[in-house]
């Protein structure tokens, strides 16, 4: 809980008003800026989650305008 506030407040001081609240979408976010470009079966693999995970999770992020292509 501590990091979401930490998150709330730091998104807040940067004009964000929405983020994501699910920690398994935050590491993929993390997942895909360390390891950049990568694509969903990679990142699959490096996260131990089905592609069908990640592709939901990613599908989610582009029309959230979290991450581009």
């Amino acid at each position: 809980m501590q990091f979401f506030l930490i998150l709330a407040a730091a998104s807040k001081e940067q004009g964000i008003s929405e983020y994501p609240v699910n920690l398994t979408v935050v590491h993929v976010i993390d997942c895909i800026g360390n390891n950049e470009p990568i694509n969903n079966t990679a990142l699959a693999e490096k996260m131990d989650l089905t592609k069908a995970s990640i592709t939901k999770i990613t599908t989610t992020l582009l029309e959230d305008g979290f991450i581009e292509h």
